[in-house]
């Protein structure tokens, strides 16, 4: 089965290739300098083109975009890091709850991203689910969904260490949302607390 690892490791090796092609082109403008402004120009407007290319690719390793809908203020939080990463050099947390503050039912807090699932029978993605130990069962629940389809839901309750999940989304084609959200399908006391934790996904 092929995967494609969509982390930063494709990102630097094609940030590699553009930085060696201007070198190239800088080294071009050096030698041509004296033959003329034309010249110049074209290699400032390469230079322009190869700069756009470099931000592209650099907005498109951080494109997973936060949503939250919390009754009380500051209890559902999501943020990228670099520490913590369960495989490779970025991770993301979703938590529910924390000192002083619970999520009342329907609260939710998610991150989302849209992958293209053409050929794709498999999603797989590195998570991990820490709780409080007041934590109540059936509160609140780490879950994943391509566009409104719920593909798997997990209890927080029941803490997950370390593992990769194999989710089959051979039903899919096409650009697809996949979304990772914590969810409160009930209010729980103040104090309590859960979080979920994921890696890029890798499409198969």
């Amino acid at each position: 089965m092929a995967s494609i690892r969509l982390d930063r490791v494709r990102c630097v090796q094609e940030l590699r290739q553009i930085e060696a092609k201007v070198e190239v082109v800088q080294a071009v403008g050096e030698r041509m300098k004296r033959k003329g402004p034309w010249v110049i120009i074209a290699v400032v407007a390469c230079l322009c083109v190869f700069t756009s290319l470099l931000l592209f690719i650099i907005e498109d390793v951080d494109d997973w975009a936060y949503s939250e809908s919390e009754s009380v203020v500051n209890s559902i939080w999501g943020v990228q890091t670099a520490d913590g990463a369960i495989e490779g050099t970025c991770a993301y947390y979703l938590q529910m709850g924390g000192d002083y503050v619970y999520a009342n039912r329907g609260d939710y807090g998610q991150f989302s991203k849209t992958f293209d699932l053409t050929n794709d029978n498999n999603l797989l993605i590195d998570v991990a689910i820490t709780k409080s130990s007041g934590l109540n069962r059936a509160n609140y629940f780490a879950q994943i969904f391509v566009g409104t389809n719920l593909i798997w839901e997990r209890d927080m309750y029941y803490a997950l260490g370390s593992t990769t999940l194999n989710l089959d989304v051979s039903i899919f084609t096409g650009k697809q949302p996949i979304i990772l959200r914590v969810y409160a399908k009930s209010s729980d006391g103040a104090g309590d607390w859960g979080k979920f934790i994921f890696d890029d996904p890798q499409e198969g």
